[in-house]
């Protein structure tokens, strides 16, 4: 009774609110200019990202315009439908890297969150979530304090038209490479040709044979996917060169704790990265790369019992009747965290009889050898057989006497249960097997690499 439908927040549409922010007139603005007010002002489940005034004014003077009717309104729909996303998502139940709900532009088209921080979580490592979850008629809206650039040119045109990758760009084009940067969707990593005349670097590729150059530009490029920086934290991916994988760490440097990017733990990667383009994302180099054997990266795998679509995640666990697994939630998950905290539900096993099996899916891993590791809450401890490929790897594997725990979560331990072969990229696929009628609470598996091939 009493309520005030054009004021109160929670009969609004994310348009009308809008409208009513002065920190967001030029969005609005830009809204009205491309059409896509008439998205956001529907009957609908959307979760928008909206740059407040500063963010845009700041974009302008990169764009070099001064006025957003410099630029047509299709262009404009770009910026706004990448910036949204046809679904509503909280972000506290954001886990980091790629997102799993794609953009409103396009399927193809997704945005990636950095929760490290608990303060803020940043999209595409570029515009930190200001204000978050006004929660409207028809979404979440959460202001951002920059642009988000959608995939407008590709790789190569985008790096032509920056112009301090020339001789990067002639030697994929000397090489037979730029199609990988016009046609293919791709992930590069390029040095600036400023590195090329830096005396401190000790290695110059344009003074390698041939087919070792043609190496060289392999392990730069990373075929069929988009990987933004916050994808990359302890990865192990396969580049197109075939002969090595790469691994990515973000190490701690100098005395403030900041943070970088690595690859092979000894060539960073520049704070310039994460340009967006139609077929792929570009990484800058602040070291020139040289080739050699990987360093470890673990690959670490959060466990589902069940796909939320709400909460952002799919279920990569499975079973077979009698046996059943769930999504249990009397016992908190140590990877869904609420303000640094955990928080339910954790992945189950309940099996049916002794003998009673659970699969794990762990998608695209690279060829070499690596110790399974298992994280578990301590309430259950069956003893396990884990099989790969129809082979038994280990038998009696006691979850009662765990390998480790963690000093801050005293139900958390960790078992590691046998060593992996794997010969050729793709997924892998777990079979843990019960050796007594008993149930399990998972909370995430490691791949830990062991031996480099």
């Amino acid at each position: 009774m009493g309520r005030q439908y054009d004021t109160d927040e929670e009969y609004m549409q994310i348009y009308d609110y809008v409208k009513t922010r002065p920190e967001l007139s030029i969005y609005k603005e830009i809204c009205d200019y491309s059409g896509f007010y008439s998205q956001i002002s529907t009957a609908g489940t959307y979760t928008v990202f909206a740059p407040v005034d500063s963010a845009w004014q700041k974009f302008y003077k990169e764009l070099k315009i001064t006025d957003f009717k410099e630029k047509t309104p299709e262009y404009w729909l770009m910026y706004m439908q990448y910036a949204a996303l046809e679904t509503m998502i909280h972000t506290n139940s954001l886990n980091g890297g790629k997102m799993t709900t794609y953009t409103m532009l396009d399927k193809s088209y997704y945005l990636s969150a950095d929760v490290s921080s608990y303060s803020a979580i940043k999209l595409n490592n570029s515009s930190v979530i200001t204000e978050s979850n006004i929660e409207l008629k028809n979404g979440y809206l959460n202001l951002i304090d920059a642009v988000l650039e959608p995939p407008v040119t590709p790789v190569y045109d985008l790096l032509k038209e920056d112009g301090r990758f020339e001789i990067m760009l002639s030697l994929f084009e000397a090489n037979g490479f730029k199609s990988y940067l016009t046609d293919s969707i791709v992930t590069l990593f390029v040095e600036p040709d400023v590195l090329f005349d830096d005396e401190e670097e000790d290695f110059d590729p344009r003074e390698l044979p041939v087919d070792s150059l043609r190496q060289w530009l392999k392990y730069h490029i990373f075929p069929a996917h988009r990987y933004f920086i916050n994808d990359l934290d302890a990865r192990m991916l396969q580049p197109l060169y075939e002969k090595d994988v790469v691994t990515f760490n973000v190490k701690k440097t100098g005395n403030d704790g900041k943070g970088f990017v690595f690859l092979n733990q000894k060539y960073r990667v520049s704070t310039r990265t994460d340009r967006n383009a139609l077929n792929g994302v570009v990484h800058e180099m602040y070291h020139m790369i040289q080739m050699g054997d990987h360093t470890a990266g673990t690959i670490e795998t959060n466990l589902y019992g069940a796909t939320n679509a709400q909460k952002g995640y799919v279920q990569n666990v499975f079973a077979s009747a009698p046996a059943r697994v769930i999504e249990n939630y009397s016992y908190n998950s140590y990877h869904q965290l609420l303000m640094d905290e955990p928080q339910p539900p954790i992945c189950s096993f309940v099996s049916g009889q002794s003998g009673d099996f659970f699969r794990v899916m762990i998608p695209d891993v690279a060829r070499g050898a690596y110790s399974v590791r298992m994280i578990y809450n301590r309430a259950y401890t069956p003893t396990l057989r884990l099989l790969y490929n129809n082979i038994t790897i280990k038998d009696g594997i006691d979850m009662g006497t765990a390998d480790g725990d963690f000093a801050e979560y005293t139900t958390l331990k960790y078992k590691d249960c046998g060593l992996i072969e794997v010969n050729e990229r793709g997924d892998v696929e777990l079979i843990f097997m019960m050796k007594e009628n008993s149930r399990l609470l998972m909370d995430r598996i490691d791949l830990i690499p062991n031996i480099a091939f």
